[in-house]
């Protein structure tokens, strides 16, 4: 793209908002690196005002701007990529360096459109992961991982969040080198978290040992709120872990906070016996094996 084919006002705002085919996203990703760093922020930061707080990506969260006079530095190029943290059948991980603060963040990217994957289940995941990003944003607690900003990568729906290090609960129990005691405060931690989220009107629906983290200097985190909904939600989906699901997450009842509370006890009886709260036909009843990923 040559000078003379400057992308015009409309096409920058929806590359802000990342509602731009693949291909012609990367076209003016080219374009906008071969100018000068001072003009290629001035031109997104000019189109990146015109969105209103409803449209694309900047609707995920209800937020009315930044206050007058601030602008974000290096807005283009402050996240750069790096390694691999893990994969989902709904997003891919990784690490990324944050230029300004100098310092080490998560970011999270939808899996593009499978081949074989219809049109409709494709959006019903972008969707789930939009929300995601939107719910854990209002979630303001020690143990669940805040929301840095949302954005887009290559094209995709992307937001970065805190870097995490280190164990799925489902492994520091299969290791059986913590004492109950710890275990079980583990979990009371786990509840106080789950209990700030039903104060907010929020259910997680996907309480399982893999969706905890336990990390250093005694922290705990409640993650992978991808299948959360508000509370009297009646979206007919079977959402959640079958081992670690309410019985009435089986059929097509209202989201109601006492899913979670089942999955809570489900974790405590984990926790004294190594047995998920329900007999699946995919995996053995006992926490020898990870617990099937319903998604």
């Amino acid at each position: 793209m040559s000078d003379d084919q400057q992308p015009s006002r409309d096409e920058l705002r929806a590359y802000c908002a990342g509602a731009l085919p693949v291909e012609r996203f990367e076209t003016i990703d080219r374009w906008l690196a071969a100018r000068p760093e001072s003009d290629a922020e001035r031109l997104l930061a000019e189109a990146g005002n015109d969105l209103p707080s409803t449209t694309g990506l900047a609707g995920l969260i209800a937020y009315d701007g930044p206050h007058p006079g601030f602008a974000s530095e290096l807005p283009r190029s402050r996240l750069r990529p790096g390694l691999l943290l893990g994969a989902g059948g709904m997003a891919v991980v990784s690490t990324a360096h944050d230029r300004v603060l100098d310092r080490v963040v998560a970011i999270k990217v939808l899996r593009p459109r499978r081949p074989d994957e219809p049109l409709e289940q494709y959006h019903l995941r972008e969707a789930a992961f939009r929300r995601e990003a939107a719910l854990t944003a209002g979630l303001e607690h020690p143990a669940i991982p805040p929301v840095y900003d949302v954005g887009h990568t290559d094209g995709l729906p992307a937001f970065a969040m805190k870097r995490l290090d280190g164990q799925p609960l489902a492994e520091v129990l299969r290791a059986g080198t913590l004492p109950l005691a710890e275990s079980l405060a583990l979990i009371l931690r786990v509840a106080e978290a789950v209990g700030y989220a039903h104060s907010r009107g929020i259910v997680h629906r996907d309480l399982t040992p893999g969706n905890i983290l336990v990390a250093g200097f005694g922290a705990v985190y409640v993650l992978d709120w991808g299948l959360a909904a508000a509370a009297g939600t009646q979206d007919g989906v079977r959402a959640g872990t079958p081992a670690w699901m309410a019985p009435e997450q089986d059929g097509p009842a209202a989201t109601d906070p006492r899913m979670d509370v089942f999955a809570l006890g489900g974790l405590m009886l984990c926790a004294l016996t190594s047995c998920a709260p329900r007999p699946d036909d995919a995996l053995p009843s006992c926490i020898d094996l990870a617990p099937l990923d319903a998604r």
